[in-house]
């Protein structure tokens, strides 16, 4: 289909007693690449699909750490078969929480290329209070409230944000602009914090999907991904009580915008019934 061979013939007997197989599936792209099991590292995978991660590989790298990896790369002849290597998750520790919401020095699965990934190794990586995970996102949605006001173009940060969260925080912050409110600093990290949970949420879910995929695929992975899903579970377990704090939090924050239409509503109200008795006086 893609013009590697020439036929189907040629595709035979290129595929297997020329021993080109895996060098043919190594060349696949696009669509295609997706559907090859070969050098895939399934929790990179899920980071490279998700906007907002891609484009922050070191937190990339901290979510692949704290849900582990299988990774899965193809043999160097067709005589032998493709390699399993499984990394466990990191448990999600107070040291880990501090660390996503403000900085610190933790154990992270650093890649050798933010391509692939199919080596990561563990080193210990600080990271300062503005790269910090809850920090980045914040940037993002200020950012974010920035370009409505100025009607600007997106990034692929802000889309992936809009995209992937349940909060409606493009139209929260559209609403925001549209009767002249300025979202301070506070709200902003109110809203980001709900953001940050769900992204997190989302990313652990897909990570899970994509290992799913690969179990289905190595009848040994079976019992290795249900010890995944025990620890990543007790990680979204955390994550569900940070999303039920900040939910309410981000409620208060838009229950302000609520009262602020109300008011703008009966001021406008006010205001035109006032114009009228005036008008009425007049004649």
């Amino acid at each position: 289909m893609n013009g590697t061979f020439a036929d189907a013939v040629s595709r035979r007997h290129g595929c297997g007693t020329e021993g080109k197989q895996n060098q043919t599936l190594r060349g696949a792209k696009g669509a295609l690449a997706d559907q090859v099991p070969v050098d895939i590292n399934y929790a990179w995978r899920a980071v490279k699909k998700n906007g907002f991660l891609a484009s922050n590989p070191t937190i990339g790298e901290l979510f692949m750490s704290m849900t582990g990896t299988i990774i899965t790369t193809g043999a160097a002849n067709d005589n032998e078969g493709p390699k399993h290597r499984t990394i466990a998750p990191r448990a999600f520790t107070p040291e880990m929480l501090v660390a996503l919401v403000d900085g610190g020095t933790i154990p992270i699965l650093k890649c050798n290329d933010t391509n692939k990934c199919l080596n990561p190794t563990w080193k210990d990586v600080t990271l300062a209070r503005d790269d910090a995970y809850f920090a980045r996102v914040r940037k993002v949605v200020k950012a974010l409230s920035d370009a409505i006001r100025d009607d600007t173009e997106l990034t692929e940060e802000m889309i992936g944000i809009i995209g992937l969260t349940s909060a409606p925080v493009y139209e929260t912050l559209k609403t925001a602009r549209a009767y002249k409110y300025q979202f301070v600093d506070d709200e902003i990290a109110l809203l980001s914090e709900l953001v940050a949970v769900e992204l997190a949420m989302l990313y652990m879910n897909e990570t899970l999907t994509e290992m799913g995929r690969s179990a289905s695929n190595v009848d040994t992975f079976g019992d290795i991904v249900r010890e995944f899903q025990e620890t990543i579970r007790n990680t979204q377990n955390g994550f569900g009580t940070l999303r039920r704090e900040a939910a309410e939090k981000y409620a208060d924050a838009l229950s302000a915008i609520e009262k602020l239409q109300l008011h703008k509503a009966m001021l406008t109200a006010g205001s035109s019934t006032k114009f009228a008795s005036m008008m009425g006086q007049g004649r």
